[in-house]
């Protein structure tokens, strides 16, 4: 079993840092949901939501040509749609 509490600590550090990254705060419910903490790894799943549309090209690559919006705008659609949360 991996170290989920680990993981989490080290999400956590990056999200003082970047408290909005959506990229973050979705692993970082992950990390909550393999510890059985539910209703923590929903509030980081809606504060992803909330934040999706920051995602940018350059965080994502270091590429500047026209596939990097294409890559980003999949990759923001994938996240998306991963998460799926009861209303």
């Amino acid at each position: 079993m991996g170290n989920f509490a680990g993981g989490a600590a080290a999400l956590d550090e990056g999200l003082k840092k970047f408290n909005n990254d959506p990229v973050l705060l979705n692993w970082r419910g992950n990390a909550a949901m393999a510890m059985g903490k539910f209703e923590e790894a929903l509030t980081n799943y809606r504060k992803c939501i909330e934040h999706i549309g920051t995602i940018r090209p350059m965080m994502i690559t270091d590429e500047q040509n026209p596939d990097a919006n294409a890559a980003t705008a999949v990759f923001t659609s994938e996240l998306y749609n991963s998460i799926s949360l009861p209303r």
